[in-house]
């Protein structure tokens, strides 16, 4: 995380101040992308648990939020499927879920949060 944490950081903070827009496709793409990781996350939680029930507790944290957004997909997926459109979160729902993702990986990674 150390050498991601300036990107990150920059990241979070265009989103946030709206410097950076996210187009739907590129939402769409966050989304497919917590969809397909999360099976990943939950077999993850065993060896959360084994460092510290700090590490567990903020990794569940993270296993949570995938949940939420991966929630968001199938549901905006059948939508489409039904309707013909949707409507995809947006980058302020985005902006929310990157930030407790930053928390977390500075957390596990004992970086100090500074987004």
């Amino acid at each position: 995380m150390k050498d991601l944490k300036e990107y990150a950081n920059t990241l979070y903070q265009g989103l946030e101040c709206k410097k950076i827009q996210l187009t739907q496709m590129q939402i769409k793409v966050f989304l497919e992308t917590s969809d397909e990781i999360y099976d990943t996350l939950v077999a993850l939680l065993p060896v959360a648990s084994n460092i510290s029930s700090n590490h567990l507790a903020v990794w569940s944290s993270v296993v949570s939020t995938i949940r939420l957004i991966r929630t968001s997909y199938k549901t905006a997926i059948k939508e489409e499927a039904e309707t013909g459109h949707v409507n995809w979160p947006t980058q302020d729902d985005i902006c929310l879920t990157l930030r407790e993702f930053l928390e977390a990986s500075y957390f596990i990674s004992n970086e100090k949060v500074s987004a």
